[in-house]
């Protein structure tokens, strides 16, 4: 059975990641305080030890414990922290040894005992490891240290024992800690909830990479936001290719896109055409794959073939004659012929971003088309009843979390007992699983709803249409029922023959 380590466990985020973990695994709290006892009565195998993480010999002992119960740890989140004591003067050795020593300690007696191969290691930092804190700078100082151990640390460790070590830095969260922090702080944005918090670095255990740092940002008093912050790789530059490079062409309208699409080989020579055309060429590091691409290989969209495939990507400028661009600079572009290693664009059709990322090809189609929809084809106001289809897809999650950043009650349908559990986390008010319930059914005993997002059709477009109070506003995006058939028109063939 897995189990886990925390410590720092009696307070904040510690005893919340606790208390979550505890529903399913068994494990052990480690914390200076005895006030972690009350844990015991979570109905599962736990583990208290009373122990001062700045000290080597105290982690030893604590981990020594773990192992003799429970073996090796499979997960080890090491989050005991302390604010600066007023008055101690700079440094504030006891802060110091806590933030940082009690981190170097507790990643070297977790491999010393036996840490499980694949196991992660989590470092709970701050925010204040990554920009300045003059008001707490040995705080600032220990928690920056850890992100750098971290990304130091990290590929040896991966390397000789197949352990991951990552870092996580919350921005200011409702804990006695954070709310310390906040007072110093002339603007905040919004307190973290420590629950919401706990429940994400949890998450984010499953499949963070070795290295990787991230921040959990506020905005408002509910929404986190999760940022993988690039904090000492550097961005590699790419050249031309030396005689081709491949691309997926569309060659056949159909909507089966296994039939449509071949991958080609194309002469180097065309890129320098383009680029001494005024082109900017991107060598594409990742590419947004959508449903819409099927609708594309169809002839939905107004092309034929033979055609470029894939509409958004992200990627680094290898040629630039223009000067617009930088060799090296990170851009993103929503344009055809993103299923290629290279793309040709134009300098007005691309923009800078910080860096090239699976997140932000994410925010190109899915983030836009949510955003759009919301503001200005839905106008959606605080208190509306939002309803989204197919709520559990890359553009479905974008509009759950958006309309609940409006301030909207939001209901959002899916297809499995995981996304329900997924939707709830993104802020769904009501997650109707239409496998196991009826979804007519279950939004007629609820009342009218004033903004529907609809992306099945069929059936499902007929029973939106049906909850939506007088005066209701439908956004109709795509139809995934229809894909599969190749657009049959059902019952409103007038609806761009996808319904």
């Amino acid at each position: 059975m897995p189990s886990f380590v925390v410590t720092g466990a009696a307070n904040g985020i510690g005893r919340e990641l606790a208390k979550l973990l505890l529903n399913d695994n068994q494990g052990s709290l480690v914390d200076i305080s005895t006030s972690v006892s009350d844990l015991r009565a979570v109905p599962s195998d736990v583990n208290i030890v009373q122990a001062d993480v700045s000290s080597p010999e105290d982690n030893d002992r604590a981990f020594a414990s773990h192992a003799k119960r429970f073996g090796s740890p499979s997960a080890v989140y090491l989050n005991a922290g302390v604010a600066e004591a007023p008055g101690a003067g700079f440094p504030d050795m006891r802060c110091l040894n806590v933030c940082l020593m009690g981190v170097v300690y507790g990643i070297k007696s977790a491999i010393h005992y036996g840490m499980e191969r694949g196991g992660t290691i989590v470092v709970v930092a701050s925010a204040g490891g990554l920009w300045p804190m003059p008001y707490s700078p040995t705080y600032s100082t220990a928690k920056a240290a850890v992100v750098m151990l971290t990304r130091s640390l990290a590929p040896s460790l991966w390397k000789k024992h197949q352990v991951r070590l990552w870092a996580v830095c919350p921005q200011f969260v409702d804990t006695q800690l954070g709310r310390a922090g906040a007072q110093f702080q002339k603007e905040v944005t919004g307190m973290l909830d420590v629950s919401v918090v706990a429940a994400t670095i949890a998450d984010m255990a499953r499949w963070a990479k070795p290295g990787d740092v991230y921040a959990l940002m506020s905005q408002g008093n509910s929404l986190v936001r999760r940022v993988m912050l690039d904090v000492v790789k550097t961005v590699p530059v790419f050249t031309l290719p030396k005689k081709s490079f491949r691309k997926v062409v569309i060659e056949r309208e159909t909507h089966e896109f296994r039939r449509a699409a071949r991958l080609v080989d194309v002469p180097t020579a065309t890129l320098e055409a383009e680029a001494k055309a005024g082109k900017v060429i991107v060598k594409n590091l990742y590419c947004g794959i959508n449903a819409s691409d099927v609708n594309f290989s169809a002839g939905k969209y107004g092309l034929h073939p033979p055609m470029d495939a894939g509409f958004e990507g992200c990627g680094v400028v290898v040629r630039d004659d223009t000067k617009t661009y930088s060799v090296g600079q990170p851009l993103a572009y929503l344009h055809y012929g993103s299923f290629s290693e290279y793309v040709a664009l134009s300098p007005s059709r691309a923009f800078k971003v910080h860096r090239a990322c699976p997140e932000v090809v994410a925010l190109l189609t899915s983030g836009l088309t949510a955003l759009i929809a919301l503001e200005q084809a839905s106008t959606v106001k605080p208190r509306d009843v939002v309803l989204v289809t197919a709520a559990a897809g890359g553009t479905g999650q974008f509009f759950v979390q958006l309309a609940k950043a409006m301030g909207a009650l939001v209901v959002a349908t899916c297809g499995s007992a995981d996304k329900a559990v997924m939707l709830k986390r993104l802020g769904a008010d009501v997650v109707i699983d239409y496998k196991r319930e009826d979804v007519k059914r279950v939004l007629q005993s609820r009342g009218p709803v004033d903004v529907v997002i609809e992306l099945v059709g069929g059936d499902m477009f007929d029973t939106c249409l049906k909850a939506l109070k007088v005066g209701g506003r439908m956004v109709i995006i795509g139809a995934m029922s229809q894909y599969s058939s190749g657009w049959q028109p059902k019952a409103y063939p007038g609806l761009g023959g996808y319904y």
